[in-house]
């Protein structure tokens, strides 16, 4: 009996050693690959980290793409093994309600990171929502850590033929329809997450580049008593650099001598010039008055009519 129970646990030590080798073979290939084992582990963890997340790796493709040949294999193979696995393993659910989840992750669309999708491309989405910056539609990006899974039309790319919208309700009537659009930009903001921007205009893509006063920073004090020191009749060089419902922001430097200042007003609906609607385009270079300062709120009004009287 000892005998045999000697060679029993020679044969289950045996074993446990040679079950271990396979393994380590199995995702190192070879018994010296200390360095590649801890690759796929580290792969191996990611990966089971977004299943954790219910996020997954929908693009799993691509991300494997960037690793090393020796290590993409056995992700894809980790990848297949990890994404069945837990199914059956999920404590707290029923067999109904494991039914009905495993129901709801086939039957949900497949979402696209915004860095994968292409400028020009033609997208549809239904409008969620319209703030003054503009319209914001799902388009099936998947959520970002930056600017959020919605993707914009800004006020200036809304008309087709270009131009102010000047029925800004209409604009706002259409949350809810399922409108189309072109890619325009791919704007990354950070930590991954991006922000995507579209346009219904036709033609050209290609927009002028536009100089903002910082947000943080917004109109100096000392830059708006140079402003309140032109004369009424004054016309000033300027650059649409925003649209609003209620008008565009002009952008434009106070004193040539301080050309790396600038400052931004507003030209209200009121005061654009006649024909100016239709054509208006953000980057565009206009001439503008100054009609009032108010240095306590940091705003510049401004105008496109000649003065009074003229």
């Amino acid at each position: 009996d000892g005998n045999s129970s000697g060679s029993s646990n020679n044969n289950n030590h045996g074993q446990s050693r040679s079950c271990r080798y396979s393994v380590r073979r199995r995702f190192t290939g070879s018994t010296h690959g200390g360095a590649l084992l801890s690759r796929s582990m580290a792969a191996a963890f990611s990966l089971l980290f977004a299943l954790c997340l219910r996020e997954g790796f929908p693009n799993h493709a691509a991300w494997t793409a960037r690793l090393p040949a020796s290590v993409a294999g056995q992700t894809k193979m980790l990848h297949r093994s990890l994404l069945c696995r837990p199914r059956g393993h999920r404590k707290g659910l029923t067999a109904r309600s494991q039914t009905e989840v495993d129901k709801a992750e086939t039957t949900q669309p497949e979402k696209t990171y915004w860095m994968n999708f292409t400028i020009g491309q033609e997208v549809s989405g239904t409008v969620k929502k319209v703030t003054p910056q503009g319209a914001w539609l799902d388009i099936g990006a998947a959520k970002s850590t930056g600017g959020g899974k919605n993707a914009v039309i800004e006020l200036d790319e809304w008309l087709e033929e270009g131009g102010f919208p000047t029925d800004y309700d209409q604009v706002k009537k259409s949350k809810g329809n399922t409108i189309s659009a072109r890619i325009l930009e791919l704007r990354a903001m950070g930590k991954a997450g991006g922000q995507v921007f579209l346009t219904r205009r036709s033609g050209n893509l290609t927009r002028p580049k536009v100089f903002r006063v910082t947000k943080t920073k917004g109109n100096q004090f000392d830059d708006l008593k140079l402003v309140a020191g032109l004369k009424p009749d004054a016309w000033i060089n300027g650059q649409i650099v925003k649209f609003a419902p209620w008008g565009v922001y002009v952008g434009f430097r106070p004193s040539h001598p301080k050309r790396d200042t600038r400052v931004e007003g507003l030209v209200h609906t009121t005061h654009f010039a006649d024909g100016f609607a239709a054509k208006a385009a953000v980057g565009d270079l206009i001439q503008v008055r100054v009609l009032d300062v108010d240095a306590s709120k940091g705003t510049i009004a401004l105008t496109m009519r000649e003065p009074a009287g003229l």
